[in-house]
């Protein structure tokens, strides 16, 4: 069949979004398919005054920004296939997608409601075009949210109706989507279809440091529920590792830790990791894949709600252990000490990928 996957690709300078469209676009191929990224997303150009402002104001994190992406180009150039139309805006994906016989919106957090309350980008991550013929699927499609926007309730209504199969990344969200009259299945996040050995094989760069007995942590400037920084502190001195940061959010206070690390390298930093420090999604997964000790902190404030993609893979998995929400050194310790039955996880993922896999075959038959 030939595929179009709608997803969050285009400029999407992010490790774990970056890696969950290369794993479902790699997944359909190697079940011969022809699969294609289709390429879309904001078509307006942030104002040049806009863009002078926030260089002025954190001239350094812009850098550092600018730095990132440039460091993402070459890998999606690799690793992507895009669809020949070329890369469009929302506002310009054509009413009609000619010569596919399915499409795919997902992962990651394609139906936030940032995109969903944009009747063009609900349109595009809502696949609400084409023609009836074609069949259309939602893979690990998330809210990242707690509910869809309640102004577009009616539109968002329509366009699940016309899905062939719903597979969402959180099973909170399926509540959500059966209220207006769909069903749902939860399936794993499209990095859990393969394993280890799969990603090991984009390991193709040497670390630009000493792996040995580093602490690698993976954070987004978001607040949280306890210290990351209290937390990391310990590990530094009563541990004795030493920390590495991709392209940390504190570029300067974080100077002596931050590693300006490609793709291909930030999956090799946390399978050579001593331990893994993290509020990412992806950064948690991987860390599993790779049997890496880890600990992942939860999000506070209005970040909250995203929370519950984390909660119900270390539940799923029994690795609710993993969960630090104090950075007091009894309760660092108590996640340190805290068994992880690796074989156990593996029988329980593999568990879950087989399940997904059949979602996935039977909604493409």
């Amino acid at each position: 069949m030939r595929i179009g996957i709608a997803t969050l690709s285009h400029d999407n300078d992010n490790y774990g979004g970056t890696f969950q469209a290369v794993a479902l676009q790699h997944y359909l191929q190697q079940q011969g398919h022809e699969a294609v990224l289709l390429n879309a997303g904001h078509g307006k150009v942030v104002p040049w005054l806009r863009s002078c402002k926030e260089l002025f104001n954190h001239p350094v994190r812009k850098i550092q920004e600018n730095r990132r992406h440039n460091t993402f180009v070459p890998f999606w150039e690799k690793a992507y296939v895009f669809d020949p139309e070329g890369h469009r805006s929302f506002e310009d994906f054509p009413a009609g997608v000619k010569d596919y016989d399915a499409v795919i919106c997902g992962s990651d957090q394609v139906w936030h409601p940032q995109y969903l309350s944009q009747s063009a980008a609900r349109n595009f991550f809502m696949l609400n075009f084409g023609d009836e013929r074609l069949r259309r699927i939602a893979y690990a499609a998330s809210l990242g949210a707690d509910a869809f926007p309640e102004g577009a309730l009616a539109e968002i209504q329509a366009c699940l109706q016309r899905f062939t199969a719903i597979g969402l990344r959180e099973s909170a969200a399926i509540p959500e989507v059966e209220r207006l009259g769909c069903q749902a299945t939860w399936v794993c996040d499209p990095t859990l279809l393969h394993d280890a050995t799969f990603w090991r094989g984009f390991m193709t760069e040497p670390l630009p440091y000493s792996a040995e007995k580093t602490l690698v942590q993976l954070t987004y400037r978001w607040k949280t529920a306890c210290s990351v920084e209290q937390v990391r502190a310990y590990f530094e001195k009563e541990k004795h590792l030493r920390t590495v940061i991709p392209f940390s959010h504190k570029p300067i206070h974080n100077f002596h830790r931050t590693q300006p690390l490609t793709p291909p390298q930030w999956l090799k930093a946390i399978d050579a990791a001593s331990f893994v420090l993290t509020n990412s999604y992806h950064g948690m997964l991987f860390a599993i894949q790779f049997r890496r000790p880890f600990a992942v902190v939860p999000l506070a404030g209005r970040y909250t709600g995203m929370n519950a993609r984390i909660r119900a893979v270390v539940e799923r998995l029994g690795l609710s252990e993993r969960m630090l929400t104090a950075d007091t050194p009894d309760e660092i310790e108590r996640c340190i000490a805290a068994p992880i039955d690796w074989d156990d996880v593996a029988a329980r993922l593999n568990a879950w990928r087989a399940q997904s896999v059949d979602f996935l075959t039977q909604a493409l038959k």
